[in-house]
Order: C-alpha cells, then sequence, then structure tokens
C-alpha cells in the first residue's frame, strides 16, 4: 500500500511517502518550513515527496493527516489538503490525533508518556498515553492544561514529550524527559499510525474528516458573552 501523510499541525510541518510492505514501510519524507503550511506551499511540497518516492499520485491508496490539536489555520490547510485529494484520487483518508503521533515517537519499549503542545495563552494542549512497542492506547484524553500546574497530575516515572516544553519546561525530577529530537510530530509517523488503524478496520470519508481543534479561536472566545 502506497500512503501519502501530511502532518501540518505544528511550528515546521512535513509530508511523507510510505510505501508498505511485509518487511515495513520505506518511507520519503520531506520536512517543511514555517511559510510553507500554506495551500499554495503545500501541493508543490506533496509533488516534490511523490517525484523523490518515484510515484504518481494514482498509486497512492490512503492518505493520512495529523487532525489536531495545533496551529488553527496549519489544521485547515492539511484537512482540506487531504479531502481534495482523498476525493480526486479515490483514495481512503484516516486523520490521527497530533498528540498521539508525538507519543508514539518517544523511544520507549513500555510506560506511560504524556505529550504536550502549546496551546497560546500559557496553556498546553495534553494527552496520557500507555506505550507497548507499536502500539499507543490513550489512557488520559487530549485535554487543555494550565501551563504552571500541567505536572501536578502527572505519575511518577511516567516519561513526557513535546513541543509544548519548550513554553513550559519540566520541572518534576521524578518524571522521564524524552530528548528534544523526539519532539516534533513527524507525516511518517501520522503515516505508521494511520496505516495500523486501517488495517484494523478504521475507516472514514472525505465528508466525515474534520479538523480537531479542541478549543473555539481567539475571535470565537471574544463573541461570547
Amino acid at each position: 500500500m502506497c500512503i501519502l501523510a501530511l502532518e501540518t499541525s505544528s511550528l515546521y510541518g512535513s509530508v511523507a511517502i510510505l510505501d508498505v510492505d511485509g518487511d515495513g514501510p520505506a518511507i520519503t519524507e520531506l520536512r517543511l518550513r514555517q511559510d510553507q503550511r500554506s495551500a499554495q506551499s503545500l501541493a508543490p511540497a506533496i509533488q516534490q515527496v511523490l517525484q523523490q518516492a518515484q510515484r504518481p499520485l494514482r498509486d497512492v491508496k490512503l492518505i493520512a493527516v495529523a487532525v489536531g490539536p495545533g496551529s488553527f489555520t496549519g489544521l485547515r490547510v492539511g484537512v482540506t489538503m487531504a479531502k481534495t485529494l482523498a476525493y480526486a484520487c479515490q483514495a481512503e483518508v484516516l486523520g490521527v490525533n497530533t498528540l498521539e503521533a508525538i507519543a508514539f515517537q518517544a523511544p520507549l519499549e513500555q510506560g506511560l508518556v504524556t505529550a504536550v503542545m502549546d496551546a497560546q495563552r500559557h496553556q498546553l494542549f495534553a494527552a496520557t498515553f500507555r506505550k507497548d512497542g507499536e502500539t499507543v492506547v490513550e489512557t488520559i484524553p487530549t485535554q487543555i492544561v494550565d501551563g504552571d500546574h500541567w505536572e501536578s497530575s502527572l505519575e511518577a516515572g511516567s516519561s513526557v514529550t513535546g513541543t509544548g516544553l519548550r513554553r513550559s519546561p519540566l520541572q518534576r525530577s521524578d518524571l522521564n524527559l524524552i530528548d528534544e529530537s523526539h519532539w516534533a510530530p513527524l507525516a511518517s509517523t501520522v503515516g505508521r499510525l494511520a496505516q495500523a488503524k486501517f488495517s484494523q478496520g478504521a475507516r472514514t470519508t472525505c465528508w466525515e474528516l474534520m479538523p480537531q481543534y479542541f478549543r473555539k479561536s481567539a475571535a470565537e472566545e471574544k463573541l461570547q458573552p
């Protein structure tokens, strides 16, 4: 199976092609600059990674995309592109939680992993997962937590990862800090998780796939009475 994966929810996104066979995926990945997360820049990046992988778009059978949390604009661009391409080439499409992708990247065989991303306004998006080899299972769903006190409820000995640590550095010494090289979500990880979900029977349609913002925009919050 040929999978096209998109990650545009974080500051620096990526696109990837995964050729999945019995020996594991062959991955071609392209990191994006911050200014390449617009629709006008994302399309050429997808074309470039297809060329590098020597795959035409018609070969793509599954399109995977990070659906949030993350940048409002980045999520809209990525999900819209995934839906458009899936419809155009009659491919399957699946969304992946960004924090799940970050937790999956933690170099651990087993254990609890909390992934965090900057939610602005001195807050974090956070979710906790139990990792066991190539499997991650959500134990605490995505929520918005205070940037100063988010560590207080974490289990001693568990691990912490994610780009939110740049905004709210870890203070507790009884938690395992994952190396910063694993903090940013990758399109290839989104693709691997989507492939696993797809093989287990997960399905969605272009019309059902939506960004998951997990909060209202600043403009929407200002309109609240």
